[in-house]
């Protein structure tokens, strides 16, 4: 698969054979496009959860808040937050797709964000953006434990290849730097599409010691600025 508009699309042999040109392929059950678009991976998750819904629905009739919200939990969300810091879409077709799957499912006479309220569920868009902010924590305290160790690995080193990150001197908690993006697909990958909600963040929540506690913190901040 070739990625990027300039790539040349040059043939490789291997053992006196061509190996085969795709457009996408799956990999650790993530559609990888050669647009990185994740088109195919949002419509084929859209039509999983679908799917998923149709048999809950053929299973049992719900009408308590009690049965629909570990139902949606436990059987839909999975599909749709599967590696979610890898294709996490910043398309508004893509967005408003997956929005639609738990739209559907929470149907009822009240408006989408009453029904997310009376269940106590967040939208996906929101906690696709929590996933990001919560694999940068445990990026970052992974890499305190390096540099506190007998390694000589640096922060700067570790994320050459896509971000540079660096410490602050005058703050307690961790400043993300993210270069120049000249190409959309690179701009909304996971190094930069939540850099600039994650540099806002409390010192109360990028601080967190543990990830329990940087959940609990996180989740009463309010992220709708960022969606």
């Amino acid at each position: 698969m070739h990625l990027g508009a300039n790539n040349p699309c040059d043939s490789y042999n291997f053992n006196n054979r061509t190996t085969e040109c795709v457009e996408s392929l799956r990999d650790l059950g993530v559609i990888v496009d050669s647009g990185l678009t994740f088109d195919a991976h949002v419509n084929n998750v859209v039509s999983k959860a679908y799917a998923r819904i149709a048999m809950l629905f053929r299973g049992f009739f719900y009408t308590k808040h009690y049965i629909i919200t570990p139902c949606i939990q436990t059987y839909v969300r999975p599909i749709l937050e599967y590696a979610s810091s890898v294709w996490n879409p910043h398309l508004l077709k893509h967005i408003n797709a997956l929005e639609g799957v738990q739209r559907h499912f929470t149907k009822r006479h009240l408006s989408y964000e009453e029904r997310l309220a009376c269940l106590e569920l967040d939208t996906l868009e929101c906690r696709h953006l929590k996933a990001d902010l919560t694999l940068i924590h445990c990026t970052i305290k992974s890499c305190i434990i390096l540099l506190r160790g007998p390694s000589i690995v640096t922060l700067t080193c570790l994320f050459t290849l896509a971000i540079f990150m660096r410490l602050t001197e005058c703050r307690s908690d961790f400043y993300i730097s993210a270069p120049f993006c000249r190409t959309l697909a690179y701009q909304n990958d996971f190094f930069h599409r939540c850099v600039s909600c994650w540099n806002i963040l409390p010192s109360a929540v990028t601080n967190a010691t543990f990830l329990k506690l940087f959940r609990n913190v996180l989740a009463r901040v309010d992220l709708t600025n960022h969606l």
